[in-house]
C-alpha cells in the first residue's frame, strides 16, 4: 500500500522534499518569506512530521499566525536581505515584496516600511553554530538575489535550497540573476519543478537524485493536494488566471481544517 501524503504547497514542494529527506526522521528548515503557516506552505507537511525550524516573515499579521500555529519553531518578524536596513514593502498577500519592480506592478497596493536583516545574522540569533540546516526555502517575489547575499556560507550551509524562479506569472525565469553566485558557493542544480529550482550542497550531492517530479512521486505515494481541493484553485485552473489565487482567505478555513485532520493522521 502506498504511503499517504497530504500536500499543502503550491507546486507540491513538500512531497518532493519529504521524499528527498525520507531517511531523515526530523529535519530543520529555514523558511524565508514564510507567509501563512498552512495555506500554500512548503514546510507545513514537514512540520506535521516532526521537523522544526526558523520562519522569517516581515508582515506582523502573518508572523502572528506563525507564532500561533508553530509554537515550537523560531519565528522572526522581519525581512531578509543583504544588510540590516528598513525597506518599503508592497503588501499584496502572498505576493508581498520589496523588489522595486514589484512596486511598479502594483502602484495602488499598500506600502509599509519594515525592518530587514541579513539571513546569517538571523540564524546566528536563532541557531547554535553546529545546527544542520537541511532545507532553506526562499520565496520573496524577486528579492532572492539580495537574500542570498546575506548568507555567510562559511558558517551556514543548507543541504538543499528551494528558490522561486517564476514570479507572478512572469514567463521570464529569474534564476540567471542569482544562480551563478550559488553555484560558486558549492551548490549544484538538481531540478526545476513548477516555478521552483532545487539546489544541493556538493557535500550532499546524493540528494539531487532523490528530488523527483510530481509524476514520479505519484507512483510512490498516495498524494492528496489541499490546494487542489479549494473553489479558488478550481477557478484558477479552469480559467488560467492568477487573479483567483489572490482572493483573500477563500481557502484558509479549509486549509486549517485539513491541517487539524492531518495532525491526527500522523
Amino acid at each position: 500500500m502506498k504511503e499517504q501524503f497530504v500536500s499543502y504547497a503550491q507546486c507540491h514542494e513538500d512531497i518532493l522534499l519529504y521524499h528527498a529527506f525520507h531517511d531523515l526522521p526530523k529535519g530543520f528548515y529555514v523558511d524565508v518569506g514564510a507567509n501563512d503557516p498552512i495555506e500554500l506552505s512548503v514546510t507545513k507537511a514537514l512540520q506535521l512530521r516532526g521537523w522544526r525550524g526558523v520562519n522569517v516573515e516581515p508582515l506582523k499579521e502573518k508572523y502572528d499566525l506563525l507564532c500561533a500555529d508553530r509554537p515550537l519553531d523560531l519565528n522572526v518578524c522581519c525581512g531578509a536581505g543583504s544588510r540590516e536596513d528598513e525597506l518599503t514593502f508592497r503588501v499584496d498577500g502572498m505576493l508581498t515584496s520589496c523588489d522595486p519592480k514589484a512596486m511598479d506592478a502594483a502602484p495602488l497596493a499598500e506600502m509599509r516600511t519594515l525592518p530587514v536583516r541579513r539571513l546569517s545574522d538571523i540564524l546566528l540569533d536563532c541557531c547554535p553554530d553546529n545546527t544542520d540546516i537541511h532545507l532553506c526555502k526562499i520565496d520573496v517575489e524577486g528579492f532572492e538575489e539580495d537574500v542570498l547575499r546575506g548568507i555567510d556560507f562559511a558558517r551556514h550551509r543548507p543541504w538543499v535550497f528551494v528558490l522561486e524562479t517564476l514570479i507572478n506569472d512572469n514567463p521570464e525565469s529569474q534564476h540567471t540573476k542569482w544562480e551563478p553566485a550559488l553555484l560558486e558557493k558549492g551548490y549544484l542544480f538538481a531540478r526545476q519543478v513548477g516555478m521552483n529550482r532545487y539546489y544541493c550542497a556538493l557535500e550532499h550531492a546524493d540528494l539531487a537524485a532523490r528530488i523527483l517530479s510530481v509524476e514520479q512521486l505519484g507512483r510512490l505515494y498516495d498524494l492528496r493536494f489541499v490546494v487542489a481541493q479549494t473553489p479558488e484553485d478550481v477557478l484558477a485552473r479552469r480559467f488560467g488566471g492568477a487573479v483567483f489565487r489572490r482572493l483573500p482567505f477563500l481557502r484558509r478555513g479549509f486549509a486549517h481544517f485539513a491541517a487539524k485532520k492531518d495532525a491526527r493522521m500522523y
